[in-house]
Order: structure tokens, then sequence, then C-alpha cells
């Protein structure tokens, strides 16, 4: 094994335990719920919390592997998420499992962009779709394995929550060995240092991208926060390690179908993987209704190969956009879309459920989002007739629009003024 090919799969392996310890948590919450007592709204909080950690790293850190390199940012972040996991081991309270939240979101943000960026950089033959298909599997299997894996320590381990977060370090310490030994890591280009959001909104192709990410992530973190409550609530099923299964069943369904439909165009895999999610939702609510097993698997398993689509056919789109120079700062911006999708709907979810009930809240954002899927499904069916080959983005357009109107209005209230005296 080359130097390339190792560096590539080093940062491949790391990208799956970072995000293997982003899901493990999931099953573990009804632990410290047991310790604690807490309401599901905290719940909700908790979990909420690891995405704004995950935005903030997003859009302030999101061009940083572009000015000092990949492995100077995925080095800091692979501690961060180490010391998430020493919160979770130690955990006296629920302030303990937010820190460790804010902090895992902050390691996984810094992680997520700059890994991706850093696969198709170290592709061994240069191939950057098939780096992103690597670069969204690995993110999905390692998404399904965390719950899979924290569900064993629960149901057969009498101290879950200290020894499901010992063997992860063990795991995540062989990665960052790997990625220490990586030569070099300085960035092909000099740029200056800059924390300014970056969103070009004047691309097309780069606003559907983001869309679709949204939509696909919202699916996920309804999936990964609140299957576990869905069965126990709802179905009355308790068995501890069913929970994980299920979450492993929905993230490998979603790995599968990336690399079944991976011959898809960016758009359609887009438009049919938003249809599927829909068929999906209503199934998954009918199954609530109905409290039956099966309807519930059957909604899982089209939300997960709806969501494996949508993510690949986006993943894909948005990286075609992006040039070496800004490749770190185009993926941040696409995955803090993504995450803020996981975070707000499952927040507002979770505090519905106070007023609504579960059910009541489910069925809200079933509809709610079943329309937002359909709108963006229709708009990238319409969009795959302007080809497959988006414009790239360019270095001097990444301004955020928002900072642009801002501007624009700060010239227009100067020349009034001017025109005044």
């Amino acid at each position: 094994m080359n130097r390339r090919t190792f560096a590539f799969w080093s940062v491949a392996y790391v990208l799956l335990m970072m995000l293997l310890g982003g899901t493990m948590p999931s099953p573990l919450y009804v632990v410290y719920q047991r310790l604690w007592h807490f309401p599901a709204s905290t719940l909700t909080l908790i979990y909420s919390v690891y995405a704004i950690g995950v935005i903030v790293a997003l859009l302030f850190f999101g061009r940083l592997s572009d000015t000092i390199g990949r492995k100077q940012v995925l080095i800091p972040a692979t501690i961060l998420m180490a010391l998430s996991a020493l919160a979770f081991m130690f955990a006296q309270s629920v302030a303990w499992l937010i820190v460790g939240r804010i902090l895992m979101g902050l390691g996984i943000g810094l992680t997520t962009s700059t890994a991706a960026a850093a696969l198709v950089d170290l592709h061994p033959v240069g191939d950057s779709r098939r780096a992103l298909l690597v670069s969204s599997v690995v993110t999905v299997v390692g998404l399904a394995l965390g719950p899979l894996l924290a569900s064993v320590f629960v149901q057969f381990v009498p101290t879950p929550n200290l020894w499901s977060f010992l063997v992860y370090l063990i795991l995540l310490a062989i990665g960052f060995i790997g990625i220490w030994a990586i030569p070099g890591g300085r960035p092909a280009t000099t740029q200056k240092l800059s924390f300014r959001p970056q969103f070009p909104l004047n691309n097309p192709s780069y606003v559907l991208a983001v869309a679709t990410v949204f939509c696909s992530y919202a699916t996920m973190g309804m999936g990964s926060s609140l299957v576990p409550s869905f069965l126990i609530s709802l179905l009355h099923v308790s068995n501890s390690i069913l929970g994980g299964v299920i979450l492993f069943f929905l993230f490998v369904l979603s790995s599968v179908a990336q690399f079944v439909f991976r011959r898809f165009s960016h758009h359609v895999s887009i438009s049919g993987g938003l249809l599927v999610m829909i068929v999906g939702l209503l199934v998954f609510l009918a199954s609530l209704s109905t409290q039956s097993l099966a309807l519930f698997l059957l909604g899982i398993a089209l939300l997960g190969i709806g969501q494996g689509t949508t993510f690949m056919g986006s993943a894909a789109l948005v990286g075609s956009t992006a040039t070496p120079e800004n490749r770190g700062a185009i993926m941040s911006s696409y995955f803090t879309i993504g995450y803020i999708g996981i975070g707000l709907p499952v927040l507002g979810l979770g505090f519905a459920a106070s007023s609504l009930g579960l059910f009541g809240a489910t069925a809200a954002f079933v509809v709610v989002f079943g329309l937002i899927y359909l709108i963006v499904a229709i708009v990238g069916w319409l969009g795959r007739k302007s080809g497959e080959t988006p414009d790239p983005v360019e270095v001097h357009s990444l301004t955020s629009d928002i900072e642009e109107v801002l501007e624009e209005s700060l010239r227009y209230q100067n020349t009034r003024v001017a025109d005044l005296d």
C-alpha cells in the first residue's frame, strides 16, 4: 500500500469513527434518563446542542482546512471527540451530557467537511465522484454502527455508559495514530485565513444540493434520536437492543442504496430518493397509528433507502461545484445546512410532543416535511434538463448572500445621506 492509499483510508477510518461516536449516545439516553428522570424535552435539547456544535464548527471553521491543511484540522477534531467521550463516560448530571454533546458536535463539524475534501484530494486515482461516494457511504455506515454498538452494551453490560465509550476511545486512538502518521498535510494553495461563513446561493446546483441534504438529514435526525422512544411509547417494545438494530437497519439500507443507485444521475437520485422518503413517512405514521411493528420496519426501510439515495445525489452534486481551492468551504456550508436539518426539526418535534403528544407531533412532522420533500423533488426533476455538469463556484463568488444584501443596504443608506447633505 503506497502512502497516498494509506492516507486515503486513514481519513476514511477517522470519518467512520467520528460519525460512529456521534450516534453512539442514542441508545444510552434511555440509561441516563432512568438515572436522572429527565423529560422528553430535555432529551431533545441534549440531542440538538450536538447540532449546534456541528453548525458552529462548520460555519466559522469550514475554510480552515483550505488554509492550514486537512491533517492540521483532523488532529484537534479527534482530540475534541475523545474529550466528549470522557464527558459521557464520567457524566454526573444532564449538564455533563450537554457539554459532551457540544464537544462532540464541534469535533464532528471540523471533521465532516475536512474529511470529505481530504478524500477527494487523496483518492489514489483522482476520481472525485468515487471519493465522494466513499465519503457518503462511510458517513452512513458510521452512523449505523454507533447505535448498534451502544445497544449491545446497554443490553448485555452492567455499566454500558462506561464500557461503550472506553471501547470507542480505543478505536478512536487507532484513527488518531493513522492521521498523525500521514506525511505533510499542507494545502496546495495559500489563502488568507477567514472565519466568514460561505454560502454561494447564486449557484442553482448548490442550492438544490443543500435543500436536499436538509431533507435527508431531517429524516436521519428523526430516526436516530426518536426511534427508541417510538418503540417504547407507541409500540410498547422495551427491548434495548432492538432500537439499535433498527437504526443499524436504517443506515445499512441507506449505504446499500448508495451503492446500488450510484450510477444514477444527480437529479434522478435526488428526486427519486425524496419520493421514496415521502412514502416512507406515510408508512411510518401508519405504523404508529396501528401499532404495527411490521409497518414500522417497512417505513424505516423506505426512509433508509430514500435517505441514502438523496444524500448520495446531493453530495455528488455539491462536490462537482467545488474546486481544490474552495472545496473545504463548499463542503462545510453544505453540511451546515444538513445539520440544521438534523437539529431544528427534531427540537420542534420534541417540544410539540409536549402539547400534541408524540403521535400528533409526528403527524405534523410528516405533513410539513412531506410537502417540503415534494417541492424539492419537483425542482430536482425539472433541473435534470440543465445537464449533469454544474458550473463551479468561483472563489471570489463565495460571499454570503446575506452579507451582500447588508452591504448593498449600507451603500444605499450612505447614498441617501449624501443626497440629503
